[in-house]
């Protein structure tokens, strides 16, 4: 998906954006009540102390991974624990 299509869909937060500056630090920025995250973009990506300016896009994890430990295990809670830990063997 491009930029343009997450503005239109509206996957950020409207109050907020994210920029880079030149040094690689990243900045959450605040946006003025009735201010637009389009036009904030415009005007830091137009600004030669920015590298970029970008939506502050709302994200989720859309799975919960699964390993091989926690698949075998139905109920950790009552499961014994080794005596000796696994480096010490």
């Amino acid at each position: 998906m491009y930029a343009a299509d997450l503005l239109a869909t509206q996957i950020y937060d409207p109050g907020h954006i994210l920029v880079g500056d030149i040094a690689g630090q990243v900045q959450k920025i605040e946006l003025p009540t009735g201010s637009s995250v389009a036009d904030a973009l415009v005007q830091y990506d137009d600004s030669p102390l920015y590298a970029y300016a970008e939506p502050d896009y709302v994200v989720q994890a859309a799975v919960i991974p699964m390993t091989r430990r926690s698949a075998a295990c139905t109920d950790c809670t009552t499961r014994a624990r080794p005596s000796v830990a696994w480096w010490a063997l």
